[in-house]
């Protein structure tokens, strides 16, 4: 095929023939491709997942290489993600992902001087939204027991979304990049508060027990139900197999 200036290329194809051919998206020149999918997108707007249909699923690498929506270090992430899920994190190559993501290695060291801060970079990410989500949920008619273990459910919940590669990666003694410190201080400090506003009520607590002495036994228990989920490649329901835990669990640590 023989390509012409973008100009050109507009007036020898229209694009209802790029969605036809939409599965041979790749034959086109990267700013064609773009210049018709936005265009495509802004006259079909008011259409389910128009876009999606366009340049692929929700979930390709296509679809994230040309959309709009996505920064570059979005791309990365993504395109990182699917790489380590397929290939593992030892093998996990920023060469390639580069490649995939459509931008060049040195682009890429503008963002992350390594893997381990690529990965650690969108946990820090996404674990704001997590401190949003708990913040936005309803704890007041759980007594202290369902409120704990309700919060560790939904932490497990949110771990398990990255799946086993990552947890397996970015949890390691040798990730040098991984704030450990603030992971434990947000969820003792959920546990704190959860524990001291029950001490306000009236509860007693344990004797010869602080209340922070309690939230560094319950986080010592999630790592360790976190160590065996990754041991055993992802082989049960993360967040189900917790609330089971702390359920037994809490009965002992914290007596009602």
């Amino acid at each position: 095929m023989k390509y012409h200036t973008i100009k050109e290329q507009q007036s020898q194809y229209s694009y209802e023939q790029v969605h036809v051919c939409s599965c041979f998206l790749l034959d086109f020149p990267i700013e064609y491709v773009y210049t018709y999918s936005l265009q495509y997108y802004e006259e079909n707007r008011h259409k389910k997942d128009c876009l999606y249909e366009l340049i692929g699923r929700k979930d390709s690498v296509m679809y994230d290489r040309y959309s709009s929506e996505l920064s570059e270090k979005d791309r990365i992430f993504n395109v990182a993600i699917q790489f380590l899920e397929k290939v593992g994190y030892e093998r996990l190559s920023i060469r390639k992902i580069c490649a995939e993501a459509n931008i060049s290695v040195g682009k890429f060291y503008t963002y992350f001087k390594n893997k381990q801060e690529l990965l650690s970079h969108f946990y820090n990410i996404a674990l704001e939204d997590f401190e949003e989500k708990i913040k936005s949920e309803d704890f007041s008619k759980l007594n202290l027991q369902e409120k704990i273990t309700e919060f560790y459910g939904i932490y497990m919940e949110f771990t398990q979304n990255f799946g086993v590669e990552f947890v397996m990666h970015y949890f390691s003694n040798q990730n040098e990049e991984m704030d450990i410190h603030r992971n434990n201080n947000h969820i003792m400090m959920v546990t704190d508060g959860f524990i001291t506003e029950e001490v306000q009520k009236g509860y007693v607590l344990p004797e010869g027990r602080s209340v922070h002495d309690i939230s560094i036994d319950l986080c010592m228990i999630v790592k360790g139900i976190i160590f065996t989920w990754v041991a055993e490649r992802g082989g049960f329901d993360l967040p189900q197999v917790t609330r089971d835990i702390y359920r037994r669990a809490i009965k002992g640590i914290l007596p009602m």
